[in-house]
């Protein structure tokens, strides 16, 4: 099998169940898959679970700031004003005002002179844009200077569901 795809909890928790009480298997190996998975926690003994190795296949480069951030949708209402660095594509570089929320979403260049809520640089942005990894992990690595409270406002927008490639390409 190359790929187990659910739409309910109860059908993906179905599918593993199947394959792990088929007769005379000794072990089941699941690659490619989410970093999140719940499989260990549907296990009885989820210590059986063994990670082998962590890999990635999905990266994302925002090349239109306005155009992606304006495109998405965020977990929480809210406005922050992020300041960009990104060398590669200078018309990104800046300060922009995002307000958004879960029905709504809009960026544009900041008002000059407006403060920044985060400091970040491109790779920063395109992690939060697909929602792979918190904003506080970020500020912790280093990669996001911000105060403590926008920095709480920018991980309550930015969390949802992780991404999840289920092919390479």
């Amino acid at each position: 099998m190359d790929h187990l795809i659910a739409c309910t909890d109860s059908a993906y928790r179905s599918l593993w169940a199947y394959l792990a009480d088929l007769d005379l298997t000794d072990s089941v190996t699941a690659a490619g898959r989410p970093e999140r998975e719940p499989l260990r926690w549907a296990l009885a003994d989820g210590r059986q679970l063994a990670v082998t190795g962590v890999r990635d296949h999905l990266w994302i480069r925002l090349v239109d700031i306005p155009a992606a951030l304006s495109g998405r949708r965020y977990a929480a209402a809210g406005v922050l004003i992020l300041e960009v660095a990104d060398p590669f594509c200078p018309w990104n570089e800046g300060r922009w005002l995002v307000d958004g929320g879960p029905d709504f979403a809009a960026c544009q260049p900041a008002p000059h002179g407006a403060a920044a809520s985060l400091r970040l640089d491109s790779g920063a942005l395109g992690s939060l844009f697909l929602g792979g990894v918190s904003v506080t992990q970020l500020a912790r690595a280093g990669r996001i200077e911000a105060d403590p409270a926008p920095l709480r406002l920018a991980e309550q927008m930015f969390g949802g569901p992780s991404p999840w490639c289920s092919t390479e390409f």
